[in-house]
């Protein structure tokens, strides 16, 4: 197994049981019988080790949702990514929940959040292209901004909740409030008065 490998897997066994900040890279080398000096040529920091973890689960759900039929270059909906999001979340509880509750949660936020918003821009892309109504850069970034935030929202509040349950009724409040596609809000925008 690649060293890299093996100290991500270290990591995520011992976020079962401990906080992270509480986690240091001597115990990590320690348990994944690897020098300091490894560690640091696959990783700058704790933080980057962890990052490139939530990557690589981010990988695996974008893996999940094809296998669930859901195409993010064809489909304008958003319901199936965050239902398997959530339920990725909650099949990985003790991880995700020492994470939260750890004091570096508002550094892996920043970073998640760059990533959910990056993921929405390209959705508000694909509904501009659909709609035939071209967004300035600004009121691109806004409703990208507006719609990431919202959803880091509500992650937080089921994590603050502890996942108590599935997470489909999430994404049933969520669809029901808003149009599950970005069509119509790329429309509104576009069409407010200047």
């Amino acid at each position: 197994m690649h060293s890299d490998i093996k100290i991500k897997n270290c990591l995520k066994q011992l976020l079962k049981n401990k906080s992270f900040d509480r986690i240091t890279v001597t115990e990590i080398c320690d348990l994944s019988k690897v020098s300091r000096r490894t560690f640091y040529n696959h990783f700058d920091d704790m933080y980057d080790l962890l990052y490139e973890i939530l990557k690589d689960a981010s990988n695996e759900l974008a893996e999940k949702e094809r296998s669930a039929g859901y195409d993010a270059a064809k489909e304008s909906t958003w319901e199936k990514a965050l239902g398997i999001g959530l339920r990725y979340f909650r099949d990985n509880k003790d991880i995700i929940m020492s994470i939260y509750n750890s004091d570096s949660w508002d550094i892996v936020k920043e970073r998640v959040s760059d990533r959910v918003k990056k993921s929405i821009s390209e959705a508000v892309d694909r509904a501009s292209v659909r709609t035939g109504v071209k967004l300035t850069a600004v009121d691109a970034d806004f409703l990208s901004g507006f719609y990431s935030s919202l959803f880091i929202v509500v992650v937080e509040k089921y994590l603050r909740h502890g996942m108590p349950d599935d997470p489909a009724w999430i994404v049933n409040y969520i669809s029901t409030i808003l149009d599950p596609s970005f069509d119509n809000a790329v429309k509104a925008l576009a069409g407010r008065a200047k």
